[in-house]
């Protein structure tokens, strides 16, 4: 959460996309843990592969920060 605090301190933002391969589930397990939500799957060439891609949002407040 420190990058999304400082972002949030530096820029006033609130609103963060991230796009994460699809086979990761590493990555999207932790980013759900955060509080992210997938709000599309789509695919992208890599190379001579398709691969699938999550895309991810948060949307937060100052009061989502300070419970973190």
């Amino acid at each position: 959460m420190t990058i999304l605090r400082w972002a949030h301190g530096k820029k006033s933002l609130s609103h963060y996309r991230l796009v994460v391969a699809f086979f990761n589930d590493r990555a999207i397990q932790l980013y759900k843990g955060m509080g992210f939500k997938e709000v599309d799957v789509f695919t992208s060439s890599v190379g001579n592969t398709e691969v699938p891609f999550a895309a991810m949002t948060l949307s937060i407040s100052d009061d989502f920060l300070s419970q973190q």
